[in-house]
């Protein structure tokens, strides 16, 4: 049920809390400031939901370190300070991406790495292998430094001659999330999932004018690969006239299509991620255009296919551990990373490499963790999709779990810090915020959120969380309303 507009103080405060309260004219002129930044015209025609509860005090070294060293509060109670609408369902964004990582740390542990092999079809003969297969274990990480060391392996393996290389990315089971849109797959923010991932999925495709207008426009794919095609009728035009350039990747195809024109003075171009499609063709395709470079000749084109029981591992390549993994997942919310890891954890937790397995395990998280899983739905590892639905209230109780969690430096480690790195790397400059909010943002189209731990003032370290939807203010203008609360609290005394 949906809570009015109002603050909450509990009035079962812990001891050791209630000891020190702070007198009624501290606490509210704080409760006063918050009222008014979720209450302000800004979001007022749209949807809004905040919740902060207090978990404990902050040791003061181990916050210069930049660690948890959190001290919880007696008995286990933790005062909620503030509810506004805390449990009415709002699309969360991006901040979806703490339930992902939280359940992965919990079900996987913070030392786990995925595997990328290459085996064999046997061993070699005469220094010539029939069929190479590279076997995508679901690195998130993995890129073209990552295959050139593959292929150098094989190469010292004394392969000389390949009949073909067949990628096997049987792992993972779909493609994408459920819920996302069909305007936003040609993005570099909607790549593909695939067990075999390469560069994250997608290339930089840049538009540069030609010589003199009239030219034809320079079409540029970064990295290259003859796998992608470009299909361009973009112009150079005079100096001084409009730029305009459409970017689209037709459902179904490897072709980028490009349309417009662009000003002769523009010298830096136009430039637009793209998700790759058929990714794990795209790798292999790569992967065999880098053993060739090697002095490895592959004689066929790529091909999907299965490995037999009888193959020879020729190579393998170790990714970083998830908790170094999850810094980019979180830090740059970084989609793919998210639905890659939202797989491997249904592979852990239900036995199948699918959404619809990981989310099994991000429920079973919940549960787990006294954490209400029936009030929200969930539909990706990523946020982008429209169809999930969270309260402000159920993602605190997800921030409080992982405060808690034996992986809970690694988890605070990744999330963006205020005015230093990250999303929030511009944010909170000058204010009591800085270096002192770690938070994961979220946005999309009039929606927008916030969520994580804040230390105020006086020791006491908070978890905050507020989403705003179907507001038509602008972006920057919604995070100003996140901003003011998390400011706040920073300053806050009790």
């Amino acid at each position: 049920m949906c809570r009015p507009l109002l603050v909450v103080l509990l009035c079962w405060l812990p001891a050791s809390l209630a000891a020190t309260a702070p007198d009624p004219a501290s606490l509210g002129s704080l409760t006063a400031e918050l009222r008014a930044a979720v209450g302000s015209a800004t979001v007022a025609e749209g949807f809004v939901g905040a919740y902060v509860v207090a978990l404990g005090q902050r040791d003061e070294a181990a916050r210069q370190a930049g660690t948890f060293g959190l001290q919880p509060y007696a008995a286990q109670r933790r005062p909620e300070l503030f509810a506004v609408q805390a449990d009415k369902l709002l699309a969360p964004a991006s901040t979806l991406k703490c339930y992902t990582v939280a359940a992965a740390l919990d079900a996987l542990g913070a030392e786990h790495t995925f595997v990328t092999r290459v085996l064999a079809s046997a061993a070699p003969a005469a220094g010539a292998v029939e069929e190479l297969y590279l076997v995508g274990g679901g690195d998130p990480s993995l890129g073209r430094p990552q295959l050139g060391a593959l292929a150098a392996a094989v190469a010292a393996a004394g392969v000389q001659r390949i009949g073909r290389v067949i990628v096997v990315d049987s792992r993972y089971r779909d493609r994408f999330g459920y819920g996302w849109t069909v305007d936003d797959l040609p993005w570099y923010y909607a790549a593909e999932c695939s067990a075999l991932t390469l560069d994250r999925n997608h290339v930089d495709v840049t538009v540069t004018p030609g010589a003199q207008a009239g030219e034809p426009a320079k079409v540029t794919c970064n990295p290259p690969s003859s796998y992608l095609q470009v299909d361009s009728t973009v112009t150079t035009v005079a100096a001084g006239q409009a730029t305009a350039v459409d970017f689209d990747r037709p459902p179904g195809g490897r072709q980028f299509v490009l349309r417009g024109q662009i000003a002769s003075d523009q010298k830096a171009g136009r430039s637009e991620g793209m998700a790759v499609p058929e990714v794990e063709l795209y790798a292999a395709t790569v992967f065999a255009e880098v053993l060739q470079q090697r002095g490895v000749l592959v004689a066929a084109p790529a091909a999907r296919g299965t490995a037999p029981a009888t193959a020879v591992e020729l190579a393998r390549q170790v990714s970083p551990p998830l908790s170094q993994l999850i810094v980019r997942l979180l830090k740059s919310s970084d989609n793919l990373y998210a639905e890659l890891l939202l797989r491997e954890l249904g592979v852990a937790t239900a036995g199948a490499g699918t959404a619809s397995g990981g989310l099994h395990g991000v429920r079973a998280f919940l549960q787990a963790h006294e954490v209400d899983a029936t009030r929200c739905r969930l539909a990706d590892g990523s946020g982008l999709s429209r169809y999930n639905l969270v309260s402000a209230r159920v993602t605190a109780g997800v921030l409080r779990a992982m405060a808690l969690h034996r992986d809970r430096e690694a988890f605070f480690a990744a999330l963006p810090i205020a005015g230093v790195d990250g999303t929030l790397g511009y944010r909170f400059k000058g204010t009591p915020a800085e270096r002192n909010v770690r938070a994961k943002t979220g946005s999309y189209s009039n929606h927008s959120a916030l969520a994580g731990y804040v230390t105020t003032a006086g020791g006491d370290l908070l978890v905050a969380s507020t989403v705003v939807n179907h507001a038509t203010a602008a972006p920057a203008e919604l995070r100003a309303v996140q901003d003011k609360l998390f400011v706040a609290l920073a300053g806050w005394r009790r």
